[in-house]
């Protein structure tokens, strides 16, 4: 009778217990069901360790990727940058090659010049001595002429020394113009010197300032890549 009294006893409180709201499930616990044909087995799963877990990978995988992203930019703006270096030097030595032959193109063409009003210059003065020495045996034969008392000579000589004298006087105004004209030459052949020099120098200086900067740029190039690998080994 005891046995059946708690029999009864513990069939009522069960019935009496369905009467109440199930269990609210655990919110850190889930079951996570595991098909296996016509078995399945409950897994208990934290969702909030997971979700840490997948967004922590997922923020490392965004910084380094990232970082990858910023490093490959920057050795990229390093590269143009030298390349635009290299584009403007490529540049300057164009317009430099093309002053020079500029410039020498105006050197060998007052240097034609200057042969030319040279060899006007000597034969002018050749003239000048051929006649200054015609001039003086005219005077010799002039004075010959009145010692002999034979005036017609005498007087067709002095008509010669008379033309001689003014053909000298129009060869040395051709000297002195030939001179001058030679001495500016040689003034525009020295400031075609000077030009080529200023040149010369001003390309020196250029290349100089361009050799700076290159090297200032690789070294920033390779500053950079020395701290992105410094970078890659940070956890």
């Amino acid at each position: 009778t005891a046995t059946v009294l708690r029999t009864t006893s513990s069939s009522s409180s069960l019935s009496d217990a369905s009467t109440y709201d199930a269990i609210p499930p655990i919110p850190i616990q889930y079951l996570d069901q595991l098909g296996n044909d016509d078995e399945r087995d409950a897994a208990v799963v934290d969702p909030d360790a997971n979700s840490l877990d997948a967004i922590s990978v997922n923020s490392l995988d965004a910084k380094q990727e990232a970082k990858e992203e910023d490093g490959g930019k920057d050795a990229g703006e390093a590269v143009v940058a030298v390349v635009g270096i290299e584009e403007r030097l490529a540049l300057l030595r164009s317009q430099i090659s093309s002053k020079l032959d500029s410039i020498q193109q105006s050197a060998a063409a007052v240097a034609a010049k200057r042969r030319q009003l040279a060899g006007r210059q000597r034969k002018v003065a050749e003239d000048v001595g051929s006649a200054a020495s015609k001039h003086k045996d005219l005077e010799r034969e002039l004075e010959e002429a009145c010692e002999a008392e034979d005036f017609e000579r005498a007087e067709r000589i002095s008509d010669s020394l008379a033309a001689l004298e003014k053909d000298k006087d129009r060869l040395l105004t051709a000297l002195r113009d030939a001179e001058l004209d030679y001495d500016s030459v040689d003034l525009e052949l020295q400031d075609v010197l000077e030009s080529r020099i200023a040149v010369e120098e001003e390309a020196a200086a250029l290349l100089e300032q361009f050799a700076k900067v290159n090297q200032l740029c690789v070294l920033l190039l390779s500053l950079h890549k020395t701290v992105m690998s410094m970078l890659d080994v940070l956890p």
